[in-house]
């Protein structure tokens, strides 16, 4: 609804043509962005024939890659881009990983992409706690109305 509203646009990877974004994926590293599922569907059918190869999903951080790492745990085989999104992933599997936003170590039931990086929270009320942290403008370097009480514009109490 934001990027509707607001009229996001972008070039889109797979149809070329400048359209609303839909969506933005990492590719081997590579940041894509596309205007439908149907154009990242084809993107990563595209991606595939042209490497060659079997490209998976990172169980972590949701890029499309080659297999990096693999690793096998509770009857389970997880995909991982690198031995990095390995372990943060063992480590929020093994609720060893630290809420983002109260700091507390244990089940985290949140998670979000947040500017690149993955990001973790107890719960909804972490999460909104750390998205209003997000938006908290810094009042030390803000100047307001304050700062205008030493300026040499100030006489008197109205502005010169």
């Amino acid at each position: 609804d934001f990027k509707r509203l607001r009229g996001v646009v972008s070039q889109c990877e797979h149809c070329r043509q400048e359209k609303l974004l839909h969506e933005k994926l990492r590719f081997s590293g590579v940041e894509k962005s596309f205007c439908s599922e149907g154009c990242v569907l084809l993107y990563k059918q595209d991606f595939t024939k042209k490497l060659g190869l079997c490209c998976i999903t990172c169980t972590y951080c949701s890029q499309t890659c080659q297999r990096g790492v693999t690793e096998q745990l509770d009857g389970s085989t997880w995909d991982f881009c690198s031995e990095d999104c390995k372990s943060k992933y063992l480590l929020w599997y093994c609720k060893a990983a630290r809420c983002h936003a109260c700091k507390r170590q244990g089940k985290l039931l949140e998670t979000i992409h947040w500017r690149g990086q993955i990001r973790h929270f107890c719960n909804q009320q972490c999460l909104l706690r750390f998205y209003s942290q997000q938006n908290q403008p810094n009042l030390d370097t803000q100047s307001g109305p304050e700062s205008l009480l030493n300026s040499e514009c100030w006489a008197g109490g109205t502005l010169c």
